[in-house]
């Protein structure tokens, strides 16, 4: 089992040591006095610079901010769009601490997914000497996305490759796209459904921002045949947020499962040059045999228009293998477009092109030119001219993809 969990002990004293510095730096500094202004540096939730999940309807709470010095306080919440403290989304007055030395407040609000967001309170103590006014400087949240943290490699009831368990890799979806926010995940594998039985740990992996996705290396080898399950969470801020589902797959030889020919699962979809006209960006309609219909947009159906630049990763319900001649049939609807294809065994890849093509009722490509075996999983990407227009099916339009030459025997997934 690998593990880089802090011991228990270390983490406790490190904890201790923060809650001194606090006490001795204090959460404001001033005489205090009637009428006097405090800054505090407080102990609240949602804390500054960590993150809320995408669809949650967060509580805000101020911990504790009153002393025995100052008395209890009366509050306002304000929550911000902006950081210059302008747009006010929501706010409260007049909230008084409960039997904890808390304020509570819970406005009611779904914030927009991938946003950050500002909050602060104020409040005025009664204290025996006067009133005393507090406020806490401006307060950030991140909102993640609802897709946060959730598998892409191996998929949910997928497979890793049998000639990769030795050194396997994993990837999750990235929390959060725009920068500002610390993000960072962690994740566990274990061997059984119960997880109990615990195989690798790896906690503080940093989000890759130069992709959709972040990958982790568990350092562990996995065995052919078995079913694993692993999870991740995403930390913002240094606030791990709730684990994300149990993703099982099993390692395997790719060239002993069956299926059908065509592409069967679509893992992911990334869309190119921004054009809100496109109408046919449903990533399962590349799935299955060639359905593409309709001879204008206005009755147009069964493909995925990718727009320019855009692209798509499907995983093949048969493993493909290098035969003599074209292993791959890729079908095209509405117009000719140039294309390029990609092989991978897994689904981040390592990703090898197969050529760019002009694309009309459909195109071929061969895993030989680039030197592949086998390949389950493959990326289409459109490289037509990024001049070429905003319109309703911008880009390569997908139809179907198609295994020429299909894997039979588990020899067929041999590395050379």
């Amino acid at each position: 089992m690998i593990s880089v969990r802090a011991p228990r002990a270390y983490l406790a004293l490190v904890m201790l040591l923060i809650q001194l510095a606090s006490c001795g730096s204090g959460g404001g500094g001033g005489d205090g006095g009637s009428g006097a202004s405090t800054r505090y540096v407080d102990a609240v939730t949602p804390s500054d610079g960590s993150g809320i999940n995408y669809g949650a309807s967060p509580t805000f709470i101020v911990h504790n901010a009153s002393t025995a010095q100052n008395g209890s306080g009366v509050y306002e919440i304000i929550i911000y769009s902006d950081g210059g403290s302008v747009n006010v989304l929501a706010s409260v007055s007049g909230v008084s601490q409960d039997g904890n030395g808390s304020a509570v407040w819970t406005p009611g609000l779904t914030f927009d997914e991938s946003r950050q967001y500002w909050w602060k309170w104020k409040a005025v103590f009664d204290a025996g000497s006067g009133p005393e006014n507090a406020e806490s400087d401006l307060l950030t949240f991140f909102v993640v996305k609802s897709d946060a943290g959730q598998s892409i490699s191996p998929r949910s009831g997928g497979y890793m490759d049998v000639n990769s368990a030795s050194f396997p890799v994993f990837a999750v979806l990235n929390a959060y796209t725009l920068p500002g926010a610390n993000v960072t995940y962690d994740t566990e594998l274990y061997s059984d459904p119960e997880l109990t039985s615990l195989v690798a740990y790896v906690s503080g992996v940093k989000q890759d921002d130069s992709e959709a996705y972040t990958t982790f290396f568990p350092g562990v080898a996995l065995n052919s045949g078995q079913t694993y399950y692993w999870l991740a969470r995403p930390v913002v801020g240094g606030q791990p947020l709730n684990w994300r589902g149990v993703y099982p797959f099993t390692v395997k030889n790719l060239c002993e499962i069956s299926g059908s020919s065509y592409a069967q699962n679509a893992i992911s979809f990334t869309r190119g040059e921004e054009c809100s006209l496109i109408a046919f960006s449903n990533p399962a309609q590349a799935l299955g045999r060639p359905n593409g219909s309709g001879h204008d947009p206005s009755n147009y159906g069964g493909f995925i228009s990718l727009s320019r630049g855009g692209s798509i990763v499907l995983e093949m319900g048969r493993t493909i293998i290098n035969r003599p001649g074209d292993d791959l049939r890729v079908w095209e609807y509405v117009s000719t477009e140039e294309l390029e294809a990609f092989a991978g065994q897994s689904e981040i890849g390592p990703w090898f092109s197969l050529g760019v093509e002009w694309c009309g009722e459909f195109c071929d490509f061969d895993l030989g030119r680039a030197g592949l075996n086998y390949a389950r999983f493959i990326k289409i990407l459109d490289v037509s001219s990024l001049a070429g227009g905003c319109y309703q099916t911008a880009g390569a339009d997908i139809d179907a993809v198609y295994a020429l030459g299909a894997a039979s025997s588990s020899s067929q997934c041999d590395l050379f």
